[in-house]
């Protein structure tokens, strides 16, 4: 989330690799489902929560890339 913040005040995505956050989406998207099969709350939040904020860096990147 402080990368997404960091890329939005300084309107660049110079400094993000692209590919980290979206390995962290897919990994994120597999325990979030393993999560929700085996009704596990924590597992749920935190990967609810790893999402979003990986999904947000992932916004902004597309948003700001030149």
């Amino acid at each position: 989330l402080f990368q997404a913040i960091k890329s939005v005040k300084n309107k660049s995505v110079e400094d993000v690799s692209i590919w980290t956050f979206l390995s962290i989406v897919a990994i994120g998207s597999l325990w979030l489902y393993y999560g929700i099969l085996i009704k596990n709350i924590p597992l749920i939040i935190g990967n609810s929560i790893k999402l979003f904020t990986a999904l947000a860096v992932v916004f902004v990147y597309f948003r700001y890339r030149k």
